[in-house]
């Protein structure tokens, strides 16, 4: 879809950004319906981040670049290395 060609390179670019630290996985909603439901996806895109299996946020629509990575560091730095 439009808003998901859109997001693309703002995961991609959020992803090389913290390489060394997150797994990123895409799921096509259209082959993976079933994924998809599992995880609660209701609007495309979405963008979830877990850690150890437990969903620490969603983020539904276009996302800006400095958003994504925000909440990418919040949760390292609160569930990865935490004071």
């Amino acid at each position: 879809c439009g808003p998901c060609r859109l997001s693309n390179p703002v995961v991609k670019d959020v992803m090389k950004q913290f390489m060394d630290d997150i797994n990123v996985v895409e799921v096509c909603t259209d082959d993976l319906p079933d994924v998809a439901s599992d995880a609660g996806v209701m609007s495309i895109p979405t963008i979830q981040i877990y850690f150890k299996g437990q969903l620490l946020d969603t983020i539904v629509g276009c996302v800006a670049r400095n958003v994504l990575a925000s909440s990418v560091d919040k949760i390292l730095e609160d569930y990865v290395s935490p004071p």
